[in-house]
């Protein structure tokens, strides 16, 4: 039975990254995961500062002068990044002890209060570091996602449009406002906003692949042209790779896909999303169920509760003729969900024609 063609037999789609919410906290941070520069060693008055080792400059010099609360604040804006709260914490005091009112200190009070889902502080460090520079559109911004992940759509659009009062020139802000006009389902709005957001900023990451998203969803060509500037612009980047790779796999270009989730897959060989879409490829497109089965195998193997993948993974068995090994599979998705109505057709389906 051919899973492709069969108009009865039902799988499970392929994995889409959420594009028109934001739904996670760590969104909020100033860094995008995943996006950041290749960095090499680089040499200073001080010496050769590794790679590897992106504190040795900075404590080379907060060793010279202890007091530099820009360079604290620095330190503490990487151990937020790499979840090294309590450090990030002792720098934060550390730094509003030297300068109560240096606004960037607040700035990575709230990313570390966020990041740790802690909504209420992070929304008063927000405020507070607007209390102390009015003029000063980064809290604004911030607020203005923050107020968009809590659904406040017009509170979101209100900070929005006093950072942009301050100034014209915020591609974030227009970004954010896309995201704002895009969760209310106006993807014209969110469409000019975010192309404003890569006027200003050709490199902006985010607007980039939203803007993609959108133009993909809508069939339009201009989609990878956006997906490849980031691609290009942020080659470290496995959301930006990943996004780009279901482009072309929802528009039938599978060489094109299955090579960006190999690319993934050479940096994170235990990326469950990646592997999962490569079966689904060739489960669906290809026709080769083997190796299929063999992709949906690997999934399991990183995330055992992954019950598409499982489902999928008896696809690709029944689709070989391997029918009671498939029953045995659709029958472990019942047992863990059971009210999985794939895999209860399936088992019906399994029945009907007696296997």
């Amino acid at each position: 039975m051919n899973p492709s063609t069969d108009p009865s037999v039902k799988l499970r789609l392929k994995i889409s990254l959420p594009s028109n919410r934001l739904v996670v906290l760590l969104l909020l941070l100033s860094v995008v995961l995943g996006c950041k520069h290749q960095q090499t060693s680089k040499s200073t008055e001080e010496g050769t500062v590794s790679a590897n080792d992106p504190l040795a400059e900075i404590n080379i010099k907060l060793q010279r002068d202890s007091l530099n609360f820009v360079l604290i604040n620095q330190r503490a804006r990487h151990y937020v990044e790499t979840q090294q709260y309590d450090k990030a914490f002792r720098d934060i005091n550390k730094g509003l002890g030297i300068n109560p009112n240096y606004v960037d200190l607040y700035l990575t009070l709230a990313d570390l209060y966020l990041s740790l889902g802690q909504v209420e502080q992070g929304s008063g460090a927000l405020m507070k570091a607007n209390e102390i520079a009015p003029d000063d559109a980064r809290p604004l911004v911030k607020l203005s996602e923050l107020s968009l992940v809590l659904g406040n759509h017009n509170l979101a659009r209100s900070f929005s449009d006093k950072a942009l009062e301050i100034s014209s020139f915020n591609p974030d802000a227009y970004y954010v406002r896309g995201m704002i006009f895009l969760d209310k389902g106006d993807t014209l709005s969110a469409i000019k906003n975010l192309l404003l957001a890569v006027d200003q900023n050709e490199n902006h990451f985010n607007a980039l692949l939203q803007a993609g998203a959108i133009y993909s969803s809508m069939g339009n060509p201009l989609a990878e042209g956006f997906m490849l500037r980031a691609v290009e612009r942020f080659p470290g980047s496995l959301k930006a790779r990943y996004q780009l790779g279901l482009h072309y796999q929802e528009h039938n270009l599978t060489d094109k896909a299955i090579a960006h989730y190999d690319t993934i897959l050479m940096v994170a060989p235990s990326n469950k999303f990646a592997l999962y879409n490569l079966g689904y490829i060739y489960l669906v497109y290809l026709e080769r169920y083997e190796q299929a089965f063999q992709y949906f195998e690997e999934v399991l193997q990183v995330d055992p509760g992954y019950l598409d993948a499982l489902y999928n993974k008896g696809r690709a068995l029944e689709a070989m003729g391997r029918y009671v090994d498939a029953r045995q599979v659709y029958q472990d998705v019942v047992r863990q969900q059971d009210n999985y109505p794939l895999a209860i057709e399936a088992l019906n389906r399994l029945d009907r024609i007696g296997r």
